[in-house]
């Protein structure tokens, strides 16, 4: 099989610790969830250094797009600047 691209779409997730409880509130805007029970989801987070594994897996991803010669399409839908689709 031949492909042209690979279109990876992530939930996206924080670079670093700090990331963590502004992105938490941006994924949970609007829904009625409490806040304890984020922080609990936080300490998941810092439990990776504040890193979402999403984010090295898609990194991973797209160092083998490039390798392979081929594109890659790539979109995150709670970044912290807002979803994005980048090519």
């Amino acid at each position: 099989m031949h492909y042209d691209a690979i279109l990876l779409v992530s939930f996206g997730g924080p670079e670093r610790v700090a990331d963590v409880i502004p992105f938490l509130e941006n994924v949970l805007r609007g829904r009625n969830v409490p806040r304890e029970r984020m922080l609990h989801v936080a300490e998941n987070h810092y439990h990776f250094g504040g890193r979402s594994p999403t984010l090295s897996v898609g990194g991973f991803v797209a160092a083998m797009a490039i390798f392979l010669g081929g594109a890659l399409l790539l979109g995150l839908m709670f970044a912290l600047l807002g979803p994005f689709l980048v090519r």
